[in-house]
């Protein structure tokens, strides 16, 4: 499984105009996340955080927090009484992305891939395709 957070939209926090989505799998080395960011005035999409951590309550501690952190973030861009953008919302998202680390914690560890996933693509041509 490759993490796809704006592909599948299950943990977001953000507003009618700026979303920040997570997601997070159990991979050999530990749990690796990532997160975008869709901002529709700004005209952009971008993984601006990704990694692994170790699969431990400890490993989790920076990743419990990634959708106040990405809230607060949102909140200083769209501050109460802004307009025309909704709510900003990820309480509920806190609390279910909580569950998912947490149950990514009791999953035994996949074994390694005997040959890497290679992509035909890398980070660059996706930058250099972008209108």
């Amino acid at each position: 499984m490759a993490l796809d957070a704006f592909g599948h939209l299950t943990w977001t926090v953000g507003n009618d105009d700026w979303i920040a989505c997570f997601d997070a799998e159990r991979v050999p080395e530990g749990i690796s996340y990532e997160v975008v960011v869709d901002c529709e005035s700004g005209g952009f999409v971008d993984t601006l955080d990704r990694g692994v951590v170790p699969a431990t309550d400890e490993g989790i501690r920076s990743l419990l927090g990634l959708p106040d952190a990405w809230a607060g973030i949102c909140m200083e861009h769209y501050p109460t009484g802004t307009r025309g953008y909704g709510r900003i919302s990820w309480r509920r998202t806190a609390r279910s992305w909580e569950r998912h680390l947490r149950s990514l914690l009791s999953q035994p560890a996949p074994e390694p891939d005997e040959e890497p996933e290679e992509t035909w693509w890398t980070e660059r041509d996706l930058r250099s395709w972008r209108p």
